[in-house]
């Protein structure tokens, strides 16, 4: 299904904000500076995960509106026209399905199961963190 310019629009505000969940993490990890080498202390192993999952969950959305637009994403309530689309984005008034469903999407488009694996991975962590 081709999509729209709004749509175009959304999924590169979702990548661009995936680069700076990104970029945040780098700083954090970067910025640990115990001096002895240990590990992170909870606090920050969790902002770092949290950080990381947040940016693929950003950049897969992104994938998926690229390839199927808002429909690929939404459960309901799609907005049809270039206006509504818009409105409804710079509002915050998207909501979409579980990331599960998005993912499953995903990863018909990017099938590296070693990727997808290190994202079920890193669910997990942030779950137990």
């Amino acid at each position: 299904m081709p999509t729209t310019v709004a749509e175009q629009a959304i999924a590169r505000s979702m990548l661009h904000n995936s680069g700076m969940f990104l970029r945040k993490a780098a700083e954090e990890i970067a910025g640990d500076d115990d001096g002895r080498d240990e590990p992170f202390d909870v606090d920050r192993a969790t902002l770092v995960t949290v950080l990381i999952q947040t940016a693929v969950e950003l950049a897969a959305s992104a994938m998926v509106i690229r390839h199927d637009g808002l429909t690929g994403v939404m459960a309901r309530n799609i907005p049809v026209t270039e206006a509504e689309i818009d409105t409804r984005w710079r509002d915050g008034h998207i909501k979409t399905v579980p990331f599960e469903q998005i993912k499953a999407r995903a990863q018909a488009f990017f099938g590296d199961r070693d990727f997808w694996a290190l994202v079920d991975m890193f669910q997990a962590t942030r779950n137990k963190l």
